[in-house]
Order: structure tokens, then C-alpha cells, then sequence
């Protein structure tokens, strides 16, 4: 009986751990569950054959999985598909695979009120320098043309800061 479908989601639910257990958690569960469902031990029980080849596939997939993700830099269970792959920080800061990540960015046409309220510091830094600018124009004065100077050097900042507190996904 195979269970060739099965997520990594599903594998850890199998196990009786939560996504992202550890290797020797994973060990561990498989072990106590094996020792409990091994058909010499529950001879003549159906539903234990069927829960121990279960358990012997999802072991079999997480402990290849998590040899794989020891190979990568940042692996991880990514929250939104269950996938084990090298996690990237989104803009809310939390970890998810490139593929869910670059599909957020997508779709979140036009941006999510998250997304908006993080970029309010730049852009608010932006109306009050063009503020200063047309004080400036119509005054003739030169202060506020300065410091609409230096609110724009400020907008940059909160973009830069944005912008770099974001992870690089290359493909």
C-alpha cells in the first residue's frame, strides 16, 4: 500500500508532531510508533498494518526531506504550502518559500493594508517635503526648500531601510 501523495504537512500530522519537528523528534515519534504498530506485535489487526505503513512512508519522506533541507542554507516547512524548502522573510517578516512568496506578491494587487502602513513613513516624508517645496516656491524663502531637502533624504532612508530588511529571491 503506498501513500506516495502524502504533503509533508500530512506526514508530521501521521508522525503526531508539528511541522517542523526536528530530526531526532521525527526519529523518536516513528520509533514509538513502529514498536506500538509492527505487525509481529498486532497480529491479525487490519487498521495497525495500515497505520504502520503509514508511518513507515511518512519517515521515509520527512527523513529524506530533512537530509535535503540540511543541505540548504535556510530550510524550513514553509507555513503556507507544508513544502520543505529554503525559506525567504516576506515583508511581514515572517518565512515562507519563494514560490508562496513570489504568488503573495502577486496577488496582492493593489497591496494589503499591512503593506500600505509600511510604506506610510516614506510616503509621508514625500507630501510633507512637497509641501515644503511649494512653501518654498511661493514664499521665495529658502529654509523650507531645505528641509523638504532633507525630508526627501529621510523618505530615502525609510526605503533603503524597507528595501534591505527584505530577503533576495534569485532565480
Amino acid at each position: 500500500m503506498a501513500f506516495h501523495g502524502l504533503s509533508y504537512v500530512r506526514c508530521y500530522q501521521i508522525l503526531g508532531l508539528r511541522p517542523g519537528a526536528t530530526a531526532e523528534e521525527v526519529h523518536r515519534a516513528y520509533i514509538q510508533l513502529v514498536m506500538r504498530h509492527h505487525p509481529d506485535r498486532a497480529t491479525n489487526d487490519p487498521k495497525s498494518i495500515q497505520i504502520f505503513c503509514q508511518v513507515t512512508e511518512a519517515y521515509s519522506r520527512l527523513k529524506n526531506s530533512l537530509i535535503a533541507q540540511a543541505r540548504l542554507r535556510n530550510g524550513g516547512v514553509c507555513p503556507k504550502c507544508g513544502e520543505i524548502a529554503e525559506l525567504y522573510r516576506g515583508m511581514d517578516q515572517r518565512q515562507y518559500c519563494a514560490t508562496c512568496l513570489l504568488h503573495s506578491r502577486r496577488r496582492f494587487l493593489p497591496l494589503p493594508t499591512f503593506h500600505q502602513i509600511r510604506c506610510f513613513a516614506a510616503i509621508s516624508l514625500e507630501v510633507l517635503g512637497l509641501y515644503c517645496i511649494i512653501i518654498s516656491t511661493l514664499t521665495g524663502d529658502w529654509l523650507p526648500g531645505a528641509a523638504a531637502v532633507i525630508l526627501a533624504i529621510a523618505a530615502m532612508g525609510a526605503l533603503a531601510f524597507n528595501f534591505f530588511s527584505a530577503d533576495v529571491i534569485e532565480q
